[in-house]
């Protein structure tokens, strides 16, 4: 995997990106092509529609994440881990997998960030980046706590 372009901006340097992705299990970054950062308005450019309020994006038929707003350096870790989350969820975990996330554990609890209620993709994406992080982070969600520890994180 290829991090990339990260010395194009300030907030995160590629060492810690590296350091971030190296925190994972291997098993959830096969296949994973590149983390790129680019900013929002050069993909604007290029005619990629970008929500403003978006931070990154997996894109699934390049089998890459791109980066496009970092603006706050305690929030880097959260945004890589959120993309890599959606990574595992699209190309890493099985259909059962997904399938007791999105009907037993998204239905069953309460979303884990305001972002997360959006729909069970993003509320997985979410939960990942948070348990990435640090798996306390998710402990006031028990269901979604061990989940993570038990179908995610021990892959």
């Amino acid at each position: 995997m290829i991090i990339k372009d990260f010395n194009r901006q300030s907030i995160v340097s590629p060492e810690a990106v590296a350091a971030y992705v190296n925190a994972l299990p291997r098993a959830h970054l096969r296949g994973l092509q590149t983390i790129l950062y680019k900013p929002a308005h050069e993909l604007r450019q290029l005619h990629i529609p970008i929500e403003q309020s978006c931070k990154g994006a997996f894109f699934p038929e390049f089998q890459s994440i791109i980066i496009f707003n970092l603006v706050d350096k305690s929030l880097a870790p959260h945004i890589i881990y959120h993309e890599i989350g959606h990574y595992v969820f699209h190309r890493v975990i099985n259909s059962y997998v997904k399938k007791e996330w999105t009907t037993r554990i998204y239905s069953s609890s309460p979303p884990v960030s305001v972002y997360g209620g959006r729909n069970p993709v993003e509320d997985f994406a979410e939960a990942y980046a948070f348990y990435a992080q640090d798996p306390q982070l998710i402990a006031k969600n028990p269901v979604k706590q061990r989940f993570m520890r038990n179908k995610i994180f021990s892959m």
